[in-house]
């Protein structure tokens, strides 16, 4: 009798760790982006709430930058798919070395990325703003040389904002900088 239910008691922790092991691939899968291992829109889009009402409960400061690829079609028209794969990745890599725990890097969609920086203050945006793009300017995959726009929006200590608002500024700014001859920083006023 011992013997059988130290057999079952065996069963359901083997079953137990099974399931445990299958919902954390699933919650992987549903919130991490498959190809560079950034956190995806829709997860991007939850933690980035939580650093709003943070920002606001402790009337802090953050900024939130739209980085897209300058020229990125060519990439691939030119290189083929698996060589902007590799520059996505590349830039990825590039976009996370030297963040904080706290910022949120993202892959928004196609060859734009987000990050959303906690206690962050303008001046200090837009020298990391300018640091990240000469970074990716200088850097090389399979002889295939990039660039980047940024637009970026800071937010000021007590503003009431929302994500979809500051998405809109940050994308309008990464136009303008697009506009101006890309390979540039633009910020947008709140």
């Amino acid at each position: 009798m011992c013997a059988n239910r130290d057999k079952l008691q065996s069963e359901w922790l083997e079953a137990n760790e099974k399931l445990e092991k299958q919902s954390q691939e699933l919650f992987r899968l549903a919130t991490i982006d498959p190809l560079t291992g950034l956190l995806n829109r829709r997860e991007l889009e939850v933690q980035a709430q939580r650093v709003i009402h943070q920002a606001a409960r402790a009337s802090s400061t953050f900024a939130l930058f739209s980085i897209d690829v300058d020229f990125f079609k060519q990439v691939n028209d030119t290189h083929g798919h698996q060589a902007g794969d590799k520059v996505l990745i590349q830039l990825a890599k590039v976009l996370t070395k030297g963040r904080r725990a706290n910022d949120l890097v993202a892959r928004f969609g196609g060859e734009e990325f987000v990050l959303v920086l906690p206690d962050i203050v303008e001046e200090k945006a837009l020298i990391l703003a300018e640091k990240l793009r000469k970074a990716v300017g200088m850097i090389s995959i399979d002889n295939i040389k990039i660039t980047i726009s940024i637009g970026l929006v800071v937010t000021h200590k007590g503003t009431d904002v929302d994500l979809e608002q500051l998405i809109k500024l940050s994308d309008s700014a990464l136009y303008d900088a697009k506009d101006a001859g890309r390979n540039r920083v633009a910020l947008a006023k709140l």
